[in-house]
Order: structure tokens, then C-alpha cells, then sequence
């Protein structure tokens, strides 16, 4: 028997310990959309655990289209690239205003986007009130 889970709203714990995210991400191919309140100590290293190095075994494909967490302050423009490299369906990324990036790293992230001709959206802000992620999962 599989489980799959395709979308996880962890929003009703305040704090989400780093070890999670990193669970759910390698464990979890088919999820859509990870939605967290608050990860403060998730940091690149975690994303690059759960991403890993390719495997000789044969994978499925990540589903991933959003990947949001409202307070990351341990991520910096390297855990961009990690995602928009680990999972090539993603289309929306955020909260970045709540990184560890400067000016600097914004810049970087923008010319990434435009230089791949990535279809990403940035999301900077509050995700709950607006996001129609949860209506795109059909079970």
C-alpha cells in the first residue's frame, strides 16, 4: 500500500522543526504544495538533504509546484537555486522576504528567473488568503 500526499498545509503548528520539511520533501515525490508557518531553523543545508544527489535508482519525478513558508529566516539565495534545480515543476516559491537575503541576493534571483526563462513566481508576503493551491489538487 502507498500513500500519497499531495498537498500539506502545516499551518496550525507555529513552529515547524526543520527535520519535517526535510521529511516530507524526500519522502513525499508526489506532494504539490508544502505550506508552513514558521521553520527558524530550516537552513540550505536541510533543502540539499532532502533534494540529495541524483540517484542511480530510478526516481518518479518531483511534483512539487509550491513550496511556501511564511518565516524562513535561515534560507539565503542558495536554497532558491536548490529548489528551482530539485524540483523542475515548481511554480511558486516564497516567503523570500523573510530570508537571509540582501539586495545582492534579490538581483541574483531575478536574473536566474529571467536568464532559465523560468515560469516562478516569487511570493513575498502572506500565501493563506490568496493562494488556489489546494484547489488545483484533485484526488
Amino acid at each position: 500500500t502507498k500513500i500519497y500526499i499531495l498537498h500539506t498545509k502545516i499551518s496550525s503548528i507555529q513552529i515547524v522543526h526543520n527535520s519535517a520539511v526535510e521529511a516530507v520533501l524526500k519522502h513525499c515525490p508526489a506532494l504539490k504544495h508544502l505550506h508552513c508557518n514558521t521553520c527558524p531553523n530550516l537552513t540550505d543545508l536541510d533543502l540539499a538533504s532532502a533534494i540529495g544527489a541524483p540517484s542511480p535508482c530510478v526516481r518518479p519525478e518531483p511534483l512539487l509546484e509550491c513550496f511556501y513558508i511564511y518565516e524562513a529566516p535561515g534560507l539565503t539565495v542558495n536554497a532558491f537555486e536548490l529548489l528551482v534545480d530539485g524540483f523542475p515543476r515548481l511554480q511558486k516559491i516564497g516567503n523570500i522576504t523573510s530570508w537571509a537575503i540582501n539586495c545582492e541576493g534579490m538581483q541574483k534571483i531575478s536574473r536566474t528567473i529571467r536568464e532559465g526563462n523560468l515560469d516562478v513566481a516569487v511570493l513575498c508576503g502572506s500565501h493563506w488568503f490568496t493562494s488556489t493551491c489546494a484547489e488545483s489538487v484533485h484526488l
